[in-house]
C-alpha cells in the first residue's frame, strides 16, 4: 500500500513538474512601438547653463524645460520613497562625472 502511495505521489509530482506548453509571442515589426527619443544633448546643456541656480529654481527650470519634450513626465513629485526634485538634482550634479565614464 505504502509503495501504491508512493508511486501515485511520484507521478502526481512528475505530472506537476512537466512546463506546459506556451504559444510563441509573435514579433513585433520595428516600425510600431515606441519611438527612441535621446534628450542627452538637452540634458547637458541644461545641466551646464543651470550650475549655481537655486536648487528650487533649478528643479523648477528642469520641469519646465523638459515639459514640453515628454509632457507629464516629470509631473510627479515622489518616486517610490524619493522625492522627485532631489533624484533630479543629484543626477544634475552627477552628470559631468558620469558623461565621462
Amino acid at each position: 500500500m505504502k509503495r501504491m502511495i508512493c508511486l501515485l505521489l511520484a507521478g502526481a509530482l512528475t505530472a506537476c513538474a512537466r512546463p506546459s506548453p506556451i504559444p510563441a509571442v509573435p514579433a513585433v515589426p520595428v516600425t510600431q512601438g515606441l519611438p527612441l527619443v535621446d534628450l542627452t544633448d538637452d540634458f547637458a546643456r541644461f545641466q551646464a547653463a543651470s550650475v549655481g541656480i537655486d536648487k528650487a529654481e533649478r528643479v523648477t527650470a528642469f520641469k519646465r524645460h523638459f515639459e514640453p519634450l515628454i509632457p507629464g513626465f516629470y509631473d510627479r513629485t515622489t518616486v517610490g520613497p524619493f522625492d522627485y526634485g532631489d533624484l533630479i538634482l543629484k543626477a544634475l550634479d552627477a552628470y559631468p562625472s558620469s558623461a565621462r565614464d
